[in-house]
């Protein structure tokens, strides 16, 4: 798997104290991010509205939130950045049975382009990269196929 980043699409600042006097009235962690963010730069040509849906999304907020008493900072930038990858697996739902105990998967192999978030929070390249790999390994959304198990032996018969 090959992974290579490449030009800045967009910049944000997310301001935490914004982001704690959100959350404190709404107690909404989505409403509370959604709004503490600031748009710096935008070349990406997407809405505002869908660079901070990707900041939402694509941010791993539980160990950002964790620290976020021990390590105090008062911003966080957050760079959205065109990324290409190649011979990455990506993992998706095929067969589940209808009792829901045995599942299938499909993996297939893909190279295309995608968008990673590089945050300076937690300025590691490992923690960048896993959140990529994380959102995007498995395929949500994707619909499982029933397999009726005919006379206990499986199999992706769909006959009584």
């Amino acid at each position: 798997m090959e992974l290579k980043i490449m030009d800045c699409l967009a910049k944000v600042k997310v301001n935490f104290n914004q982001l704690k006097h959100i959350m404190k009235q709404t107690f909404n962690l989505d409403e509370a991010i959604l709004g503490s963010i600031t748009i710096v730069s935008n070349k990406s040509g997407e809405s505002e509205d869908i660079i901070k849906r990707f900041v939402l999304l694509g941010i791993n907020w539980q160990d950002i939130l964790h620290f976020l008493p021990i390590y105090p900072k008062k911003s966080m930038n957050v760079n959205l950045h065109e990324l290409h990858y190649k011979d990455f697996n990506v993992i998706s739902p095929d067969v589940a049975t209808l009792d829901s105990r045995e599942f299938k998967f499909k993996i297939t192999n893909k190279s295309d382009t995608g968008v990673i978030l590089i945050q300076d929070y937690m300025a590691e390249p490992d923690q960048n990269l896993r959140q990529f790999i994380f959102k995007n390994i498995y395929v949500i959304g994707d619909k499982w196929v029933p397999q009726y198990v005919v006379g206990g032996k499986g199999g992706r018969s769909n006959t009584k």
